[in-house]
């Protein structure tokens, strides 16, 4: 993303002898995370068609209303995958067909952080099988994003303003041309394992890392 202000200049007025110098700058800002994007569902094997899809379909059913009870409202779960897929046996080359695999998975956004933990308890007695895919998120990243950008902006006018007093001109303030660079977001915690036990390992979240780089060209006279 590029900004770029052009200075005022007056046509009557001859115009000095101008120079530029170019700088770069960081800005940081670390965030607590407030709420968690994750998947959990069942994966049901059997001979018949019929049977898995019903199987799957009691599980699943029971694991929305565990998270239901939990708090999790219904807006904040979404199936975002279900798949059937035949199952075959290859034996010397012949290929045999064994039965049917049905996989639910549900999306579930988490807005309390400290339930994280229960809710994997909770699926996993409610049938679960499979969870993946959990990431700790900001809801609103753009005030911070902000935050990071202008810390970035006001270190490279830092370094520009030290540059000017070291070799002794006067510098424009106001910079001709800002680059933001690069603006990243560094995940604490992104995991994915298959669960068939209740025992579920403490959930911790860490801490989200916003990254801000400018590159600003200020002229000096």
């Amino acid at each position: 993303m590029q900004y770029q202000h052009t200075p005022y200049r007056n046509p009557q007025r001859k115009q000095p002898h101008t120079n530029v110098v170019t700088v770069g700058g960081e800005g940081i800002v670390i965030v607590n995370p407030d709420e968690a994007l994750l998947r959990v569902g069942v994966t049901t094997e059997r001979p018949n068609l019929q049977v898995a899809q019903q199987e799957n379909a009691d599980v699943s059913n029971r694991i929305v209303f565990a998270l239901h009870q939990l708090g999790i409202p219904p807006q904040n779960i979404q199936t975002s995958q279900y798949v059937v897929r035949p199952q075959y046996n290859y034996v010397d080359g012949i290929q045999t067909l064994r039965g049917y695999s049905v996989e639910h998975f549900f999306q579930v956004l988490v807005n309390d952080l400290t339930i994280i933990g229960d809710l994997y308890r909770v699926a996993i007695e409610s049938g679960a099988n499979y969870t993946e895919d959990l990431q700790f998120r900001i809801s609103n990243p753009e005030q911070f994003e902000k935050q990071a950008l202008k810390k970035a902006i006001l270190h490279a006018k830092g370094k520009a303003i030290e540059i000017a007093q070291t070799i002794g001109v006067t510098l424009n303030p106001i910079p001709i041309i800002v680059t933001e660079e690069l603006k990243q977001q560094i995940q604490p915690f992104q995991g994915s394992y298959q669960s068939f036990s209740a025992a579920v390992p403490p959930i911790q979240s860490g801490q989200i890392i916003l990254h801000s780089f400018v590159t600003a060209t200020f002229e000096y006279f």
